[in-house]
This record gives structure tokens, C-alpha cells and sequence, in this order.
């Protein structure tokens, strides 16, 4: 299993966590965003470029 953390979680760190995601032995333990982490949320889950994001996207207390 590989552990990534991604910095900054923008169009770019948007993109790369659904491309990780869809990736076997691969986990992202840690993701470092000044925004809000609910507003975070709601633009992954409904990215205007890529899309709707088919899996599920939660919050839960600080987390994504």
C-alpha cells in the first residue's frame, strides 16, 4: 500500500485524488487545503470541469 498526502487541493489536487482513487494499493492519507472542509466536499463531489464524482464523498468532524 502506498501512502500519498496531497498539497493543496485545487483543480489539480481535485484531478489527481480521482485518478487515485480509482487506483488499487494506493491510499491518500492526508490532504492540505486552506478552504473549508465541507466546501471542499461540495466541489469534489460536483467538480463544473470534470464532473460528477460517482463515489461517495463525506465529512466527518475535519476529515474529507
Amino acid at each position: 500500500m502506498i501512502n500519498v498526502g496531497i498539497n493543496g487541493f485545487g483543480r489539480i489536487g481535485k484531478y489527481l485524488a480521482r485518478l487515485l482513487l480509482k487506483e488499487e494499493g494506493i491510499n491518500i492519507c492526508a490532504i492540505n487545503d486552506l478552504a473549508p472542509v465541507a466546501a471542499q466536499a461540495h466541489l469534489f463531489k460536483y467538480d463544473s470541469i470534470h464532473g460528477k464524482f460517482n463515489g461517495e464523498v463525506s465529512v466527518e468532524k475535519d476529515a474529507l
